[in-house]
C-alpha cells in the first residue's frame, strides 16, 4: 500500500543524482587525462618547410591606446591602537575578579535566546523557489488531508465497534 510507504525525501534524491553527475565528471576528467598523457609522450613533429610564426607581444603602448594609471595610496600601515583594560576588573596580582551581575546576564541570556532569522534555504522551502520541490505550504496541506482521512476511517471503524457493541448488550 503507498498510504504506509516512506516518502521519498526529494533533498537526498537530489544529493544522489548530483553525486552520480559528479562521479561521471571525474570518471571524463580521468579519460581526458590519460589522453592529455598519451600526446605529451608522443615527440612533437614541426614542419620544415614553413619556419615558426612568431606573434609578438602585445604593446599598449605601441598601439596608441591610452593606458590608465590609478592613484595608490603609499602611506604606511600604522598599528592599531592598544585596546585600554579597566583595572577595576583586575585584582592587585593582574587576575580578573568575579563579576556576578554578568555571569548572571550571561545565564539568563543563555536560556533566554530569541530563535535566529531564518534560513534561505527554509525560506526557499516554503516558497517553492528551489525546482524539483514541492512548497512546504503544498506538503503541509498533503499532510493534513492524510492526517483528517485517517481520523475520519479511525472514527468510522469506533462507530462501528460501539454498533457492534451495542447490538449484542
Amino acid at each position: 500500500m503507498r498510504l504506509f510507504q516512506r516518502k521519498v525525501d526529494p533533498i537526498v534524491e537530489r544529493e544522489r543524482m548530483l553525486e552520480r553527475e559528479l562521479s561521471a565528471l571525474q570518471d571524463l576528467i580521468e579519460v581526458l587525462d590519460d589522453e592529455a598523457r598519451e600526446t605529451e609522450q608522443r615527440p612533437r613533429v614541426r614542419s620544415t618547410v614553413r619556419p615558426s610564426r612568431q606573434i609578438p607581444a602585445r604593446n599598449p603602448f605601441a598601439s596608441g591606446q591610452e593606458v590608465v594609471f590609478e592613484p595608490v595610496d603609499n602611506e604606511p600601515i600604522t598599528d592599531p591602537e592598544p585596546l585600554e583594560v579597566e583595572t577595576a576588573h583586575y585584582n592587585e596580582h593582574g587576575v580578573k575578579k568575579i563579576n556576578l551581575p554578568q555571569i548572571w546576564r550571561r545565564v539568563r541570556n543563555a536560556f533566554n535566546r530569541r530563535p535566529g532569522a531564518q534560513s534561505k534555504f527554509v525560506n526557499y522551502l516554503a516558497a517553492g523557489s528551489i525546482q524539483g520541490i514541492r512548497p512546504l505550504r503544498y506538503e503541509r496541506r498533503i499532510a493534513r488531508n492524510r492526517f483528517l482521512a485517517l481520523f475520519g476511517a479511525l472514527l468510522l471503524v469506533l462507530f462501528g465497534v460501539l454498533a457492534l457493541i451495542k447490538g449484542q448488550l
